[in-house]
């Protein structure tokens, strides 16, 4: 950790705003804290475990926020535990049409979305998980992917590079 010091007399709002930024920080911190260990000598049982106490922690500080509605909750927390989907990007090239055709072979039994926001991408309808148990297709893209063919990436991931309209030979940081 650091510490702000700043000249006496000399009244700097940016040295007082990180501060009292820090002391909200920390007394959140001691509030869930003590939120915590109170759910704990209740005896309920769901603030027992360190995922749970993080997700408890999580929902207090979202809830309190008021951004979605109460009834809303339960299938937010749903949505945000359930796995995200494989997406594949594959670069352009010569060869990009025999990559889709050889990727579609290779996912005749699970289905292949096209992101086409996205240019040459896809969206597979299995996890990470998923992509383990067919391992000659583990294998394929692994090699697609060290030649730099094929990029595993999430779809929000696509989305910056896509704004940036990024052409040959700029340089983005």
């Amino acid at each position: 950790s650091f510490r702000i010091t700043c000249c006496p007399g000399v009244v700097d709002p940016l040295c007082s705003q990180l501060v009292s930024m820090g002391s909200v920080r920390r007394r959140a911190r001691r509030e869930a804290r003590e939120r915590r260990l109170k759910q704990q000598a209740d005896g309920d049982q769901s603030a027992t475990g360190p995922t749970n106490a993080k997700i408890s922690a999580f929902e207090c500080y979202y809830r309190a926020q008021g951004i979605i509605p109460q009834e809303e909750w339960p299938q937010m927390l749903r949505s945000l535990r359930s796995p995200l989907p494989a997406c594949l990007r594959i670069s352009p090239s010569p060869f990009t049409k025999q990559l889709m055709e050889r990727l579609h072979a290779f996912c005749s039994s699970v289905d292949v979305r096209s992101l086409e926001w996205a240019g040459n991408a896809v969206q597979l309808a299995v996890d990470k998980g998923g992509l383990k148990k067919h391992t000659e297709f583990q294998t394929w893209l692994q090699q697609h992917t060290e030649c730099g063919d094929i990029t595993r990436q999430e779809a929000v991931s696509m989305v910056p590079a896509l704004l940036l309209e990024a052409r040959g030979g700029e340089r983005l940081l």
